[in-house]
């Protein structure tokens, strides 16, 4: 298995809201000395919770993997929504006003705001220009 058979099925686990197989995958091909590409980190990152998320972050440094613009707004999402994967707990049509209400009732990552704004600032810091 090289590192590009690693990076895909990661990046599919990711997509498919399975955070659990895609870190156990994760760290597994970084074992085997192949370090998973921003891709399938990003896409691993967008099925986590807050603390999962922003320890893949910390993976992801300590193996030389620079985020970019996605990867650093799908880890604010995840900080800012908690974690959320359509094909877990709602549907993917939900509407944005009551995925707002659910943040507002409680269900989103409210004590995780400095850590999100703590992320923008590390994203300026490293050159890498927000997308609005």
């Amino acid at each position: 298995v090289d590192a590009k058979a690693y990076n895909l099925v990661i990046a599919a686990l990711g997509r498919a809201g399975r955070a659990d197989r895609a870190v156990r995958l994760i760290d597994e091909s970084c074992r085997a000395g192949l370090v998973p590409d921003v891709v399938a980190y990003t896409a691993a990152i967008s099925a986590c919770d807050p603390e999962l998320a922003l320890r893949l972050l910390d993976d992801m440094r300590a193996n030389g993997v620079r985020a970019n613009v996605v990867t650093y707004t799908t880890a604010m999402r995840v900080l800012v929504d908690g974690h959320q994967h359509p094909s877990e707990e709602e549907e993917p049509s939900a509407s944005a006003s009551r995925r707002r209400r659910r943040r507002h009732e409680g269900g989103g990552g409210g004590v995780y705001w400095p850590r999100a704004l703590g992320l923008l600032q590390e994203m300026r810091d490293a050159g890498v220009a927000p997308n609005a």
